[in-house]
C-alpha cells in the first residue's frame, strides 16, 4: 500500500521519519475515541508539538478528518470552550450513530429530507487537544473530563514521579489510555 503524502497545512514531521508517531496513532486507533487530550505530566512540559504531529499523522492514516487544537495558557473560560468543543464532537458522533457517518433511518414511513442527509453525510472526525499540565492548570481538568480519552506526556529523566502520580490522580486512571514519552 502506498503512503499518502503529508498534508502541507498541518505542521509536523514527514511520515517517513515518524515511525513512533504512526505506531502511537495505530495504538490509539484501537480505542473508541473522537476527542483526545494530550496532557503533560510535567508542570514545565508541553504537548503542543506532539498534538499537532499526531494529528498530521492521523490525517494520513485515517478515513475521517483529524484536527488539533493546542493551547499554552488555559484559563477557566478557554477550558470551558475546549470542553464544549470536545462535547460537540462526541454529540455529533452519537447523532451519526457509527464511525462511517452513514445514518440508518429505521422509520420507513418518513423519508429524510435532502438537507438532513447533507448535514449527516460527512464523518464526524477526531479532535486532538493539547493542553497544559493539570497539576499547574486545574482548569485543564474540564477538558480532560470532557474528552473521550487522555494520553499523558512524560519526559524521561525530567518528569518527577510525584507530578506523574498527581496528574493520574487528578485526571482519573479510568480516563487515561496511556502515556507517551516526549
Amino acid at each position: 500500500m502506498a503512503e499518502r503524502q503529508q498534508d502541507e497545512r498541518m505542521p509536523g514531521p514527514a511520515l517517513g521519519s515518524s515511525r513512533q508517531l504512526r505506531e502511537l496513532w495505530l495504538v490509539l486507533a484501537r480505542f473508541e475515541w473522537n476527542s483526545l487530550a494530550i496532557v503533560p505530566a510535567d508542570t514545565e512540559g508541553s504537548t503542543e508539538e506532539l498534538s499537532r504531529s499526531l494529528a498530521a499523522v492521523g490525517k494520513n492514516l485515517s478515513y475521517v478528518p483529524v484536527s488539533a487544537v493546542t493551547v499554552k495558557l488555559l484559563g477557566p473560560g478557554s477550558a470551558m470552550a475546549l470542553a464544549a468543543l470536545a462535547q460537540h464532537v462526541r454529540n455529533r458522533q452519537e447523532r451519526l450513530g457509527n464511525r462511517t457517518g452513514i445514518i440508518e433511518f429505521r422509520d420507513d414511513r418518513q423519508e429524510p429530507k435532502g438537507e438532513e442527509m447533507d448535514s449527516y453525510s460527512s464523518p464526524a472526525g477526531r479532535l486532538i487537544l493539547g493542553v497544559p499540565s493539570v497539576v499547574v492548570e486545574p482548569a485543564g481538568l474540564a477538558v480532560a473530563h470532557a474528552v473521550d480519552a487522555v494520553v499523558l506526556g512524560v519526559e524521561l529523566g525530567r518528569t518527577p514521579m510525584r507530578e506523574l502520580k498527581k496528574s493520574i490522580e487528578l485526571i482519573g486512571r479510568d480516563r487515561i489510555v496511556g502515556c507517551c514519552l516526549l
